[in-house]
């Protein structure tokens, strides 16, 4: 099967080959059609795991922004807890961008003012007990009130720059489990605002995701997709026709 990179580097080369003048007049366009096409690709890669298009796309999207603009330490992985899926289905997926996979999925628990089986509100006020929307850098492991815990610093001003001071922060939690959802109607616990995971395989997640990598929380909420500045700023087209075409 031929690669994602192999596929968009070929695209890429035809459009250089045969559309010179349109590339020099209109980078951002070949840009952005350069970069749809990439995920349509990836997407084929990733769609079994039940990941949401939209999710993708918008993770992708900032990930290239940050891969260039941020200090991104880990850029191998991308990390998209998916709340425009309910509780009760795997919405944590950590995908490797150099392998085009998912290696990691899990539960993940929303804020308790955020939703009951759907994150439907969101905030960046502290003692909100909701989560917060937006892309994030991972920082290191420390051991607070819920054992190993990794730091968040969200990095988009009025979404979830509190984050950090918040306390928000990638833990494990007996709320988050399947046995909990078999024994609370299906439905699973809610957190005060942090994206809380299962205890199973969550060494193996804190490896992945540990110091310095990009963490997306993803809903279609129509505020955030209208004012995140990293969504709506050009530089995620143009950084990732620069990677790829590197």
């Amino acid at each position: 099967m031929i690669s994602v990179k192999v596929k968009i580097l070929l695209l890429i080369g035809l459009w250089l080959m045969n559309s010179s003048a349109i590339v020099v007049e209109r980078p951002a366009l070949n840009a952005r059609d350069a970069f749809h096409s990439f995920v349509e690709s990836f997407y084929d890669c990733v769609k079994a795991e039940n990941i949401s298009f939209g999710a993708l796309q918008n993770g992708l999207k900032g990930y290239h922004y940050l891969r260039k603009n941020s200090k991104l330490k880990k850029k191998r992985y991308l990390t998209i807890v998916d709340f425009s899926l309910p509780s009760n289905l795997d919405r944590l997926f950590v995908i490797d961008l150099e392998e085009n996979k998912v290696v990691h999925r899990s539960l993940v628990a929303h804020g308790i003012n955020s939703g009951d089986i759907d994150a439907t509100a969101f905030s960046n006020e502290h003692d909100s007990h909701k989560s917060s929307l937006g892309f994030y850098i991972t920082g290191r492991v420390y051991r607070g009130k819920h054992a190993e815990s990794i730091k968040l610093y969200g990095i988009e001003r009025n979404f979830n720059s509190n984050a950090y001071n918040r306390g928000v922060v990638v833990h494990r939690a007996d709320y988050a489990t399947e046995e909990f959802l078999n024994t609370n109607n299906g439905v699973l616990g809610r957190s005060y605002g942090c994206p809380a995971v299962p205890a199973k395989h969550y060494k193996e997640l804190t490896q992945l995701l540990r110091d310095g990598s990009c963490f997306y929380i993803y809903h279609p909420n129509k505020y955030y997709k209208r004012n995140s500045k990293i969504l709506n700023s050009p530089q995620g087209f143009n950084n990732f026709l620069e990677y790829y075409n590197s």
